[in-house]
């Protein structure tokens, strides 16, 4: 299927303009933050197919004018120039926008968690060529045991658990959510899409100066649980910028989602091992909660702008403010 205009909210900061490729109909495939604005000094970065002006660095310094960047073909914008180019591998190998953004959103799990992973949540809006327009809310979802007190102390004051530990986490949407879209819309096997995650996880990738910060702002509270100790900070310190960065465990996740997609994080193996952490943690996540996991399609909200109809995401998402 022809995919005219996706637009995919999960923190999507590298150029990549390839020559001109043949892809299928795709109008444009922009990736942009759902809680977050782009990392420091990192705006979001196009990879254009057939693009006229893409020669600007990979990390754009804070303040730095750059021109704007077309493509003939297809366009995808991400926050991480790996990312970027597993969108474009996509397209060339015949995928629709649907399949791209997916595959980036897993890409994204491995080269960008601060935001994009799936451990967290999102939502789409996706334009076909026949002039339809559907969202898809994938966000996280208040586990069953969740009350509208627990974040607050006797005094009324909100405590750090609603940001930091286990008793923070919601029941994770964005594995439910790109196989949803994919189900409806893509076109190239879902284990196609998930691979180029699962290399980067297990391989490892060069880790940036942009990631390496957002390691270093975060160490504090990444080093109270010794599983992201671990990862992010096994050698005690900050990895600096140039690090190889492998993550085998989020390796065998992803591969364990190619394999058997979504039934494995919700029901089977991954679910078993969220559930058992969340006990020992003092989370609220059950089986329950992730088997009963849904990702929604929602009605578009829009207005009509100097003769062009702008939509946007429904509520829960934040999307009316912009139209407001």
């Amino acid at each position: 299927m022809g995919l005219g205009l996706l637009l995919l909210t999960a923190c999507g900061g590298g150029i990549k303009a390839p020559e001109t490729i043949p892809v299928p109909p795709v109008g444009f495939v922009p990736l942009t933050p759902v809680d977050t604005a782009p990392a420091e000094g990192t705006p979001a970065s196009p990879a254009a197919a057939g693009t006229r002006d893409a020669r600007i660095a990979p990390a754009w310094p804070l303040g730095l004018r750059v021109k704007p960047v077309t493509g003939e073909h297809a366009m995808v914008v991400t926050s991480h120039p790996l990312a970027s180019d597993v969108g474009v591998d996509i397209l060339r190998r015949g995928g629709n926008a649907v399949d791209a953004a997916v595959a980036i959103g897993f890409a994204l799990a491995v080269v960008h968690p601060v935001a994009g992973n799936i451990g967290g949540g999102g939502f789409m809006v996706v334009r076909t060529h026949d002039g339809v327009v559907r969202t898809l809310d994938f966000r996280e979802a208040a586990p069953s045991g969740a009350t509208r007190s627990m974040y607050v102390d006797s005094a009324g004051n909100v405590r750090q658990s609603s940001l930091t530990g286990h008793l923070s986490v919601g029941v994770p949407g964005t594995v439910a959510g790109l196989f949803e879209a994919h189900r409806q819309l893509g076109h190239l096997p879902w284990k196609e899409l998930v691979a180029p995650a699962v290399h980067l996880a297990r391989d490892g990738h060069t880790l940036d100066g942009v990631r390496s910060r957002q390691i270093g702002r975060e160490a504090e509270r990444l080093a109270r649980f010794a599983a992201s100790r671990a990862q992010f900070l096994s050698s005690g310190e900050t990895p600096q910028p140039g690090t190889r960065f492998v993550q085998a465990d989020l390796a065998r996740a992803l591969q364990l989602i190619a394999d058997s997609g979504p039934q494995v994080f919700y029901q089977g193996s991954i679910a078993e091992l969220i559930v058992q952490e969340m006990a020992r943690g003092g989370g609220l996540i059950t089986r329950d909660d992730l088997a009963r996991y849904q990702a929604k399609w929602r009605d578009p909200i829009g207005i009509t702008y100097r003769g062009h109809t702008i939509y946007t995401m429904p509520p829960p998402s934040g999307g009316g403010v912009t139209l407001a």
